[in-house]
């Protein structure tokens, strides 16, 4: 007993450890002793917090799936005077004769961001009310509109948009002119001197890239056919032109970093693939071919904006372009060597490409389906038999890369 009671006394000697140490550690030692075994289905008290795990430039879109929201929202930006939306405050961007132009675009889409963001929320909610749109996966229910009543919201409010962009450009064309004729006095000149107008400096800021997307995408899955191509055509070229005014601005600024940040992060103006594809998918899809006219128009706008793809700088064609034109082409020409022709053009750029899919093999065989196209084009018949799995690697390699979603 005495050897064990030296040996307790000893090793809390050299232990160190202090009287109020010791008692914490009992204190300690009892509390969980105590404590409730954890399980699966223990209730803890703790906060989780859900801290981001990548930047906001990368998160999927806010969709408003609230109807109430939605209906209240869309009605009292469709009510607004025009101009009260972001213009009234936005006007002071031209009003310093020593901003430049490119100051006076980030000025008023910095004043018109939070109304843009807001538009752009709750045509994704009325989007998601669309069957078969790209938003439709968010299983939005309880709306008493139909699909295309809320295409029809969509469309009111991008012509919404559309008429605060082009009253900015307006009022500031007026001011500017009156600038410069002010100045022409003073300097003896006229205002016949100024090369440009002023309004074609930039894109009328407001209706967005991703506004003309989703509207273009809830055109292209309604049931109720759209006979005439145009109807698509017109709303994918207001995108466009609002694309290449920005591009060539920016383009010819001398800093080339502006370049990069208009290709990476301006996301206000920069065309999707959504952009044409959705607008080539509507007219395969829609355009009433019986009528020579639809047909004449959905050649025309569909080589239209396959072409501007083509040359674009910032997109790269993808298999959803080249499928829908062989669609195009199919329904739009007659059994043909100009057809066959054409189509092979399609083929050998989707293999050169790496854009070969099961669904571009599948339009290539309903054109040459029994050679219909001419015996010549027996070689490309026989390539279209292959399995894809045995097809070239090369002609698959950039599917994934290039694909923007299911359908575009």
């Amino acid at each position: 007993m005495a050897i064990s009671r030296s040996r307790l006394i000893l090793q809390r000697q050299t232990s160190g450890q202090s009287h109020l140490g010791r008692k914490v550690s009992g204190l300690l030692k009892r509390t969980l002793s105590s404590a409730p075994a954890i399980t699966e289905t223990t209730e803890t008290a703790s906060v989780v917090v859900d801290l981001p795990t990548r930047h906001s430039w990368k998160q999927p879109p806010r969709i408003c799936g609230d109807v109430q929201e939605l209906t209240e929202s869309t009605a009292s930006i469709l009510e607004q005077p025009l101009g009260s939306l972001y213009v009234s405050n936005a006007a002071h961007s031209f009003k310093d004769p020593t901003s430049s132009i490119e100051h006076q675009r980030n000025e008023v889409y910095e004043t018109a961001d939070a109304t843009i963001q807001q538009v752009e929320y709750l045509m994704r909610g009325h989007a998601s009310f669309v069957e078969g749109s790209i938003y439709d996966r968010a299983g939005s229910t309880g709306s008493s509109l139909s699909g295309p009543e809320h295409l029809e919201q969509m469309q009111q409010l991008l012509q919404k948009m559309q008429q605060e962009g082009n009253l900015y450009m307006r009022l500031r064309e007026e001011h500017l002119k009156l600038a410069e004729d002010e100045t022409g006095e003073e300097d003896g000149e006229t205002v016949a001197q100024s090369e440009e107008s002023p309004d074609m400096d930039f894109a009328p800021p407001g209706a967005t890239i991703a506004m003309y997307d989703v509207v273009l995408d809830s055109m292209a899955v309604q049931s109720e056919r759209r006979e005439d191509p145009l109807l698509f055509f017109q709303t994918s070229l207001q995108a466009l032109q609002a694309f290449e005014l920005d591009a060539e601005f920016l383009m010819t600024q001398e800093d080339k970093r502006k370049k990069e940040y208009f290709q990476q992060r301006d996301t206000y103006t920069l065309a999707t693939p959504v952009t044409y594809n959705a607008a080539l998918r509507g007219i395969a899809v829609h355009t009433s071919f019986a009528n020579p006219q639809h047909r004449d128009n959905a050649l025309n706008a569909s080589f239209h904006l396959y072409n501007h793809m083509t040359h674009s700088e910032h997109l790269l064609r993808n298999s959803a372009s080249i499928g829908y034109m062989l669609q195009i082409v199919n329904q739009a020409l007659p059994d043909s060597r100009v057809k066959g022709n054409i189509s092979v053009t399609f083929w050998k750029q989707a293999c050169q490409m790496g854009l070969v899919t099961p669904q571009v093999v599948e339009s290539m065989q309903s054109i040459h389906k029994d050679l219909k196209c001419g015996p010549e084009f027996e070689p490309v018949v026989k390539q279209l038999e292959t399995p894809l799995s045995d097809f070239p690697q090369r002609y698959r390699r950039a599917v994934k890369q290039t694909r923007h979603s299911a359908n575009y």
